[in-house]
């Protein structure tokens, strides 16, 4: 939540989309899609135009990125492991946000180790975006 340098109330208000849906899923969400959860929360609250776009499924992986200035986001152990994209949300959001083709393209292009090939195909999950804007949306919290 740093990134954002958030006000307490949109801390406030950010934690309980979060909750919700934490509560929702009995904190089953798998770990890397709880990124994308924070995210979302977030943008919720900060970002309403893009979170609604995202919830509709009207918003490029790009665009999404600029508005909501992710372009620095960067972590060490992310970049070191994977190399893809600086940051493991911002990965997860290019495979939500792009068609099979282009993620397959971008992973093939940019993995040589075939089982993190493998293992990165396995995240092209491209509902999970529409799915956690449902259950952040079930509850009006803003």
């Amino acid at each position: 939540m740093s990134h954002y340098n958030l006000s307490l109330r949109e801390i406030e208000r950010s934690l309980t989309n979060y909750s919700l849906v934490h509560s929702i899923t009995k904190g089953k969400l798998q770990f890397e899609y709880q990124y994308i959860l924070v995210y979302l929360s977030i943008i919720k609250v900060i970002y309403h135009q893009e979170y609604y776009r995202v919830s509709n499924e009207d918003i490029s992986y790009k665009e999404l990125i600029d508005k909501t200035y992710l372009e620095d986001l960067q972590d060490e152990y992310w970049l070191q492991s994977y190399q893809l994209d600086g940051h493991c949300l911002k990965f997860l959001l290019r495979c939500c946000l792009s068609s099979k083709e282009e993620i397959q393209t971008f992973i093939d292009d940019n993995v040589e180790n075939p089982q993190l090939k493998q293992q990165l195909h396995s995240h092209m999950n491209r509902s999970i975006l529409k799915q956690i804007c449902t259950w952040v949306n079930t509850f009006n919290t803003n």
